[in-house]
């Protein structure tokens, strides 16, 4: 199954009934340091996983977020969840344009490659930011949920891999600048022992 069957599974599970609009926001608003949805994903999902009556529909609940049909989980649904979890864990390829282009960076010029790195470890406290953000409202909205333990584990996750993700742009921006140093003395050699017998 698509992986986000069991996104969709586990917050209808774990949470509350929603709608698919309630659980984009709900992964706004608490995973999205490690999982992210599109709505485009989230509707076709709710339907198909409608027909193999994984959920279905609330007929006499009140409607959620902007007017949309809410869902519930069924026996079938918690069990496929369940069954996922129980199953290892598939380690996903790493496709990195950013490290990509560092990887080819001796054909760039210095300032372009210290502005991607500016500019990825800007993202990165951007993201801590987030996370703060988060952090504060799961402990002001589920202060005594039985699933905040392990809420908090996946966002201190998200933490440690963006501090750490700040500390290697520093180190780089560092080696970049001896790189540059190290070019620069070599072009002054260059001009200096040119024309010398």
């Amino acid at each position: 199954m698509n992986r986000t069957t069991f996104a969709i599974l586990g917050y209808l599970t774990c949470w509350a009934p929603m709608s698919g609009y309630d659980i984009k926001k709900a992964l706004q608003g608490s995973a999205s340091n490690f999982w992210a949805e599109s709505y485009g994903q989230i509707y076709p999902i709710l339907k198909r996983l409608t027909a193999e009556g994984l959920v279905r529909p609330l007929e006499d609940a009140p409607e959620g977020a902007r007017g949309k049909r809410v869902f519930e989980v069924t026996a079938a649904g918690r069990d496929a969840l369940d069954a996922w979890l129980a199953e290892p864990t598939e380690l996903g390829t790493v496709r990195n344009e950013f490290l990509l282009k560092l990887f080819f960076g001796k054909r760039a010029a210095p300032a372009v490659l210290r502005g991607h790195i500016e500019k990825h470890r800007a993202a990165q406290e951007r993201f801590l930011d987030h996370y703060e953000v988060v952090r504060r409202g799961l402990e002001t909205s589920f202060p005594d949920s039985e699933d905040m333990p392990f809420w908090r584990i996946t966002l201190r996750y998200g933490e440690r891999e963006r501090r750490a993700e700040v500390d290697w742009c520093n180190e780089t921006l560092e080696e970049l600048a001896r790189i540059e140093a190290r070019g620069a003395r070599s072009v002054k050699m260059k001009a200096n022992t040119k024309g010398k017998p």
